[in-house]
């Protein structure tokens, strides 16, 4: 019998409350974060995904560091899930779960580090270039928050006027930001990937299609989201920028892929990537956790990997 509950902590001594432990088969799941509605939809407890996960026996939806805490301290065996970026970061790691270190989150994080970091590692032209000082010819241009998901903080700054425009108001003005030449029009395409130690384990890809005359993909320009097979050839550069981070755990990167025949990488997220929950690629969603589920490992200082990556 599956036993899916939500945040079922006795306050009073910290412990997992017996009644929702005696039924419980399985793995224990501790799902942490705040994240949009429709991913809380599917991962509530009593949500459409479960049944695809059939390793799962409990779930819980955690909204703190603090709860995670009371959670794991008397449960070293429980998985843990952080959903975005700053919960991954704040998240106690005291059971198990696959994580990337800190460090691989805030350069994936934060665009104009990931820049500096790709340039390092001699790949800088399979990013957007960047623009210090730019020139009448280099635009459009387009500008950035070194933060944002979704298309938010970022827009096409058409000539010098527009970008002086662009800066001075929200969400721009007073950030950080990033300048990169406009990578050109060609189809955006997602790979969803899951991650031991700089390895992919796991991985699909979907082709968008998006509204005529769209720059900067956002979730309302999409009109229709396609799986296509993903090349070796990516997967292998993929690597080249995750296997240097030691990076762990889900990632979403984001490439156009030109009419000329080139990739240009234009972000890498260190989390599930939102096209997964949509009702369609639940199943695709239930794979990605599963593989999660077969690599995971204890999570405190100092604990080695043990075994070798499965993967799905």
């Amino acid at each position: 019998m599956r036993t899916l509950v939500e945040q079922p902590i006795d306050r009073a001594s910290g412990r997992v409350q017996a009644a929702a432990m005696a039924g419980a088969r399985g793995i224990r799941l501790l799902v942490y974060g705040r994240s949009p509605a429709h991913w809380l939809r599917v991962l509530a407890p009593d949500g459409p995904l479960w049944p695809l996960v059939p390793e799962v026996g409990e779930v819980q939806l955690l909204r703190s560091s603090l709860q995670v805490l009371q959670a794991t301290l008397f449960d070293r065996e429980a998985i843990l899930l952080p959903l975005l970026e700053r919960h991954l970061l704040r998240a106690p790691r005291l059971c198990h779960g696959l994580l990337a270190p800190a460090g691989a989150i805030r350069t994936l994080a934060d665009k104009r580090r990931f820049a500096a970091f790709a340039a390092a590692a001699h790949l800088g032209a399979h990013l957007p270039e960047a623009i210090d000082i730019p020139g009448p010819q280099d635009f459009p241009l387009v500008l950035k928050r070194h933060e944002g998901s979704s298309g938010k903080g970022v827009a096409i700054a058409g000539d010098a006027a527009e970008l002086v425009r662009l800066r001075t108001q929200e969400p721009f003005a007073g950030r950080p930001t990033l300048l990169q030449r406009y990578a050109g029009d060609g189809t955006d395409h997602v790979t969803h990937c899951v991650c031991v130690a700089g390895r992919i384990v796991w991985h699909r890809c979907f082709a968008y299609t998006l509204r005529p005359g769209t720059r900067v993909q956002r979730p309302d320009d999409i009109v229709a989201v396609e799986p296509v097979a993903e090349q070796a050839a990516h997967l292998a550069l993929f690597e080249r920028l995750l296997l240097p981070l030691g990076f762990e755990g889900p990632c979403n990167i984001d490439t156009r892929r030109l009419p000329d025949g080139r990739t240009i990488i234009l972000e890498i997220n260190p989390r599930f990537g939102s096209s997964l929950f949509r009702p369609e690629h639940l199943a695709t969603l239930a794979e990605a956790l599963r593989a999660i589920i077969a690599n995971a490992r204890p999570l405190r200082r100092g604990a080695g990997r043990t075994g070798t990556p499965q993967p799905q």
